[in-house]
């Protein structure tokens, strides 16, 4: 059988499963690899713009299974390759996010302790080892009481502002006046009682940063002492200047 005769067969019979094309079952050729085919065998439709670019963007054609099974492998394929890619390049960038952190996390203690050595040291004259560290463990304790006062002072701010704002929604829906008046002088009275409660946290803040101050004072005296000057602020008596001073301080806030 020559190559036209075996062509010609071919053409009789479906490529696939090689049922032989009849009045019943119809020849069709697969717009992929061309071969002839049955109905049975192709039954997928693809848009021909992607086997033709020069095809109608909308037109479509019949397309084998084998054909088929070949473009979902290949595009199955493809998709994994881009997963996996994905995959890689979220983890590098988790790797780098990470090192970017610890990097951040490093400088902020180097910073914070940078800062608190330039703050105690930048006399230049160090402070006797005892003293310098009771004197330090004060002013942490301080600051670290301010820093909590402070916060109470937002929140009690905050619900100050909360307070307010409730009480201005309530009046507007509120229709008899009497159940209105009691709510508000209810409210007033709670504002009232957070506004006492503000004044008082900022008479200790003010304490405390009066302090503060008071304790830098005395690591300044401790260093002009160790230089071998004297500090007129105190008339040689710095402990009874410094609580004498404090003493009259607490008064006033007292007040």
């Amino acid at each position: 059988m020559n190559s036209e005769e075996s062509s010609g067969e071919e053409e009789t019979r479906c490529s696939l499963c090689s049922t032989e094309f009849s009045l019943t079952t119809r020849r069709h050729h697969c717009r992929i690899c061309r071969l002839p085919v049955c109905s049975s065998c192709s039954g997928n439709s693809v848009p021909i713009a992607s086997i033709d670019p020069s095809a109608s963007p909308g037109a479509r054609g019949r397309a084998c299974d084998r054909c088929m099974e070949e473009r979902r492998n290949i595009r199955t394929s493809e998709v994994a390759e881009q997963l996996e890619a994905q995959r890689r390049i979220v983890e590098t960038l988790k790797s780098a996010l990470k090192n970017r952190v610890d990097e951040v996390e490093e400088a902020r203690k180097f910073l914070a302790q940078g800062i608190f050595d330039s703050h105690f040291r930048q006399v230049g004259i160090p402070l006797p080892g005892e003293t310098e560290k009771t004197l330090t463990n004060l002013v942490h304790a301080v600051e670290a009481a301010i820093s909590k006062i402070d916060a109470e002072i937002v929140s009690v701010s905050t619900a100050c502002a909360n307070d307010r704002l409730e009480r201005v929604e309530k009046e507007r829906g509120v229709v008899l006046l009497g159940e209105r008046s009691a709510r508000a002088e209810d409210a007033a009275e709670r504002t009232r009682s957070l506004e006492t409660r503000r004044a008082e946290l900022k008479n200790k803040v003010d304490y405390q940063a009066y302090v503060l101050d008071a304790l830098r004072d005395r690591i300044n005296y401790l260093q002009r002492a160790s230089s071998g000057s004297t500090s007129p602020l105190f008339n040689g008596s710095p402990r009874r200047g410094l609580c004498g001073a404090v003493r009259q301080r607490c008064l006033q806030l007292s007040n």
